[in-house]
């Protein structure tokens, strides 16, 4: 569970993010989301494990706190040599506004990433 000093709330910043997170895959209003989705589903990785969150940056001034955090939802494959991908999210967590998903990352970009 992920916590800051100054963070005033009685829900941590990991579990605001994923609510927000699953909030907006729910909506089913993202097509690039939707896509992807779909897309894995298509390759076998129907397996998904609940989503995590990391803290990517943050900080606190006058009016309060803002974070951004990556959420990622892990999808496998069945058998013997399971495959993974995963779906990834930006999203923004203050202690002043609701949460926001500001991104939802292409698979290309976490390729990009990952080489």
């Amino acid at each position: 569970m992920l916590s800051q000093a100054g963070y005033a709330s009685d829900i941590s910043l990991d579990k605001k993010a994923i609510r927000a997170f699953v909030v907006y895959q729910n909506a089913g209003q993202d097509q690039q989301l939707v896509n992807q989705v779909r897309n894995l589903k298509k390759e076998g990785l129907i397996l998904r494990e609940a989503p995590r969150a990391t803290l990517i940056e943050g900080g606190c001034g006058f009016a309060g706190c803002s974070y951004r955090l990556l959420v990622t939802t892990a999808y496998h494959s069945e058998g013997a040599n399971p495959q993974t991908k995963s779906i990834n999210a930006v999203v923004q967590v203050s202690t002043y506004e609701n949460s926001v998903v500001e991104k939802i990352l292409s698979q290309k970009e976490i390729q990009w990433l990952l080489h």
